[in-house]
């Protein structure tokens, strides 16, 4: 994870923090806890970092190994919970503000410290590849997707553990597939390109779309009726199999190289 993942500061008017000589806060921090999983995790630790005209930098207990109490702070915001530090939230609510928190920190004893708001990380757009530049009518897709967040991290499906294929919605020219049984359908009209678009399971905002190159041998040019193993015209059964990643097709029944 990225350390210090984000700031939210507010330079204030100087408070007194009750320390063995009185001292005065001119500018309070937040900071996420860096081993947090920020993009994903619903709960994460806080801390706060208060700079103090003196020079010296406080800091809260917790991850930080500070010396100032989390009972010596009001910490509060109206979209999350907040308990001595723990943060927790709903990404699934939190998108009707886009991800935007409020944060408001009081001392008990001295006012207000710090008031603003921060977003959280989340997956703003996909980007999909296909290892295979182009693909024949029913042949595997090999996919990969990179998710790209808020906070610049991209993550990849296939080298890291994030996310998996089920985590994502497929669609195939606008038809919902199953990532189960994924591989390019054959098309009467035999288009040169299908357009894939994969769109983030719990946030549809969150898509991209891939244009699939398809190749065709001659003889898929024929009338076939549209379904693998399905009966075709002109004297051709339709069946389409894979040899090293080369097409077949039969005809009266009888299967032969293409």
């Amino acid at each position: 994870m990225l350390k210090w993942l984000f700031k939210a500061t507010l330079f204030i008017s100087v408070f007194p923090v009750q320390t063995a000589v009185a001292q005065e806060i001119l500018r309070t921090e937040m900071v996420l806890n860096p081993a947090d999983s920020h993009e994903i995790q619903n709960a994460f630790d806080i801390g706060f970092l208060f700079y103090m005209k003196n020079g010296d930098t406080l800091m809260t207990k917790g991850f930080l190994n500070g010396t100032v109490g989390w009972n010596e702070l009001d910490v509060s915001s109206s979209r999350m919970l907040i308990y001595h530090g723990w943060c927790s939230f709903s990404r699934y609510q939190l998108q009707l503000f886009n991800y935007n928190v409020d944060i408001t920190v009081r001392s008990k004893r001295h006012g207000l410290l710090l008031q603003d708001t921060f977003v959280i990380p989340h997956v703003q757009r996909l980007e999909i590849t296909n290892e295979t530049p182009t693909v024949f009518p029913g042949e595997d897709l090999r996919l990969n997707i990179k998710t790209h967040f808020s906070n610049g991290s991209v993550y990849s499906v296939l080298d890291d553990n994030l996310f998996n294929f089920s985590d994502f919605k497929y669609y195939l020219d606008s038809t919902q597939i199953d990532p189960s049984q994924f591989y390019v359908p054959y098309r009467v009209d035999s288009p040169q390109f299908l357009n894939l678009k994969v769109e983030y399971r719990y946030d549809k905002r969150a898509f991209g779309i891939l244009k699939l190159p398809i190749a065709y041998d001659q003889v898929c040019r024929l009338d076939f009726s549209g379904m693998p193993g399905a009966d075709g015209e002109n004297g051709v059964d339709g069946k389409i199999d894979l040899d090293n990643g080369a097409l077949r097709h039969g005809t009266d029944g009888q299967h032969g190289q293409s």
